[in-house]
């Protein structure tokens, strides 16, 4: 009887970390409205380029979530295209801001990497 409730007490605690960690998930709409928002702030964009710069996050964003559920031996695959990817995102963003949003947008870039791979590194 005791293994009973146990076993039920671990499977009850397992539902409910995994209900946690879907409610913290956040759309891709709700992240990409942040990511614009942001770049609003940072870039002070019109209506026009908030528009088109959108719909290119919301892309960028599908893709993220359709690389998450490749495999780490997909992942090394698709590295190639991914970069790919990347440059023509920059070369739309360049097409859409001005030479000065631009600048500062490549800035903004440049130290997001930093950051990241001053985290990776710590972490290793």
């Amino acid at each position: 009887m005791k293994k009973l409730v146990l076993m039920c007490a671990l499977a009850l605690s397992t539902l409910a970390v995994a209900q946690e960690k879907k409610e913290k998930q956040v759309s891709p709409e709700k992240k990409v409205a942040a990511q614009l928002k942001k770049m609003d702030q940072d870039l002070n964009l019109n209506n026009d380029q908030e528009v088109k710069i959108k719909a290119l996050l919301l892309e960028q964003q599908k893709q993220r979530e359709a690389v998450k559920s490749l495999s780490e031996e997909e992942k090394k695959a698709k590295k190639k295209e991914m970069r790919q990817e990347r440059e023509a995102f920059k070369n739309k963003m360049k097409e859409i801001l001005t030479p000065e949003q631009f600048a500062k947008w490549q800035e903004k870039q440049l130290e997001m990497a930093k950051k990241v791979k001053e985290k990776h590194n710590s972490e290793e």
